[in-house]
Parts: C-alpha cells; structure tokens; sequence
C-alpha cells in the first residue's frame, strides 16, 4: 500500500511503500521518498506466478520522480496452500496533531482497479475507524474511487495515543480512517 504519514508536515510527506501481514505478524518498508501536495502517487500489486510472489511497485510524479519494487513470496498456510490475499484495504494511519494533516483535509485515491484471479471485479467498499482522530473518515465516491477527509481543526488526539501511534513499527494499532473491500473466492 502507499504509506503518506503525516510527518513531518507541512509541506512535505514522507512517502512509502509498506507490507504487513496479520499471520504470522510481518510489516516490511520501502525506503521512503519526500513528495508534495499534488504529486500523483501510483501503486500496484501483481501476482507472479513463476516466482509465486507479489510485486509490488509504486511511483510518484509531479514535483518529483521517484519509484520503488518489492517482491514479496506468497506464504504457505499451516496447510500447505498457499495464502490467498482477497482483502483491499485504503487506510489513513499514524495518529497525530490535527494540524499537522495535510491542509486541505482531502486525499483521494481514483482509478482503482481491482482483479483477483486474473479476473476484475466491482469492490464493495466497507467504511470505518477505530479512533476519531481529527474526524479521520473514508467516503465511498464510486467503486473507483474512494476519499479520506479530516478536520485539520479537531480538537488534538491525546499526546499519549500519538506517542504509541508514531512508535509502533507493525500495522498501527490504531486506525483512524479505513475502507477495505472483501472479494470472495470460488
């Protein structure tokens, strides 16, 4: 997934590509580039069978030209099999102050395409958030796009929950804004 934490802001994000896995527990980054408002910031998951992995590839263009690959192998389940990742998630991490989000309280991710199986499908996108930091909150546009928001304005989440937030080096356990699409396989 693309990773834009707000930190530091303004007037640049810091900007990643990030793995995690929930089983067993695995978060893997990228080397991390500085991008600025308006930079478009693409990304894409690609099953490769041969090497039975996930590349994943992002780029920025814009102010800057930046891109990044991993390649990550498929896991095995405890039965053998490989795992089968059909799960999207679009997640707005990384609690901090409501002022240092990003000014036009706006992040939208368009032209999303999905496949699985090598077959495209229609996402059915689920919102929702674990904290109300900043009033952090994912709006379904149409099942290509999908829009962040927050209130730079918001009262301020308890600098304890920043502290634990910024210091987690896993899937942050604390998730502002989420929407994730679920397909199910045959």
């Amino acid at each position: 997934m693309p990773v834009a934490p707000p930190s530091p802001l303004p007037p640049s994000l810091a900007r990643a590509r990030r793995y995690f896995q929930w089983r067993p527990e695995h978060n893997e980054n990228s080397a991390s580039h500085t991008v600025q408002a308006g930079d478009l910031l693409y990304g894409s998951l690609t099953y490769d069978a041969r090497r039975n992995s996930m590349v994943i590839y992002h780029n920025v263009s814009g102010s800057t030209s930046w891109e990044v690959t991993t390649v990550i192998p498929i896991q095995s389940g405890s039965n053998g099999v490989p795992k089968n990742y059909s799960i999207a998630y679009i997640v707005y991490e990384k609690d901090a102050p409501c002022g240092d989000y990003p000014p036009d309280g706006v992040v939208t991710f368009t032209n999303i395409h999905l496949a699985c199986d090598g077959k495209p499908y229609t996402p059915k996108w689920k919102t929702s958030f674990v904290d109300d930091v900043c009033n952090n909150r994912a709006t379904v546009v149409d099942p290509a796009t999908v829009k962040i928001t927050w209130n730079t304005k918001a009262a301020d989440p308890p600098a304890e929950m920043i502290a634990a937030s910024q210091a987690v080096k896993g899937l942050h356990k604390r998730v502002p804004a989420a929407v994730r699409a679920r397909h199910s396989v045959a």
